[in-house]
């Protein structure tokens, strides 16, 4: 009985929680310090993608720096705390096995980032349409890929879509069929209006890969 009210002393438990103070201080600066490195470390990536090659790959590696850094930071927390890394390895793939399982929406948005930094289907800076949406791309994430649109709306779009869904790279090719329809009023001159329209088009301060062709469309009574 006395054993069981010295433990239970307000002396017991202060030693009890100044010893597992003493304890967590190390881990919780360790994890403090990943979060802290893996910010620093996107920041210095991201300062990159102007410069770089390829800035889509940058942004890719800036976004999952920040998660792999705090994770790292983390394992060395708790084997601080005495877990040793056998235990650690066997907790994390059970976590990753439920994790992966409960965030597979998540899991596929990645794995679409990375198909698309393989596969390039599209570049940052390159101006692309996905479902109704239209933009240039401005970043390449871990889950999710920045648009801004003409209007300078920032669209977020998941990385998953963007490689299930019919994509258009406006960018991928330079030079672009355009047609024009211009209204003629009836009776008039058919063919000189199909002279005159060629002679302004070559006029025209036009690029012009192929020669153009200037038709009648149809005829509509008024």
């Amino acid at each position: 009985m006395s054993e069981l009210f010295k433990l239970n002393s307000p002396e017991t438990t202060i030693d009890f929680i100044i010893t597992w103070a003493e304890k967590l201080w190390i881990p919780i600066l360790e994890i403090l310090a990943g979060v802290i490195i893996g910010k620093m470390l996107k920041k210095i990536i991201l300062k990159g993608v102007s410069k770089a090659p390829d800035p889509g790959l940058l942004t890719f590696m800036a976004s999952a720096s920040d998660i792999i850094v705090l994770a790292f930071f983390s394992i060395i927390a708790v084997e601080s705390l005495g877990v040793k890394l056998t235990s650690i390895v066997t907790l994390v793939s059970a976590l990753g096995l439920g994790i992966s399982l409960a965030l597979k929406e998540n899991m596929s948005n990645v794995a679409g980032g990375m198909q698309i930094l393989i596969t390039k289907p599209f570049s940052i800076g390159d101006f692309i349409s996905i479902s109704e949406h239209k933009g240039t791309v401005s970043a390449i994430e871990l889950m999710f890929t920045t648009l801004t649109t003409r209007h300078n709306k920032v669209v977020i779009v998941p990385n998953s879509l963007l490689v299930t869904d019919i994509l258009i790279n406006y960018s991928r090719m330079p030079d672009r069929k355009v047609t024009v329809q211009v209204p003629i009023a009836i009776p008039n001159d058919l063919s000189l209006i199909l002279e005159s329209s060629k002679k302004i088009i070559h006029e025209a301060d036009l690029r012009l890969i192929d020669d153009p062709t200037v038709c009648y469309e149809e005829f509509v009574q008024g």
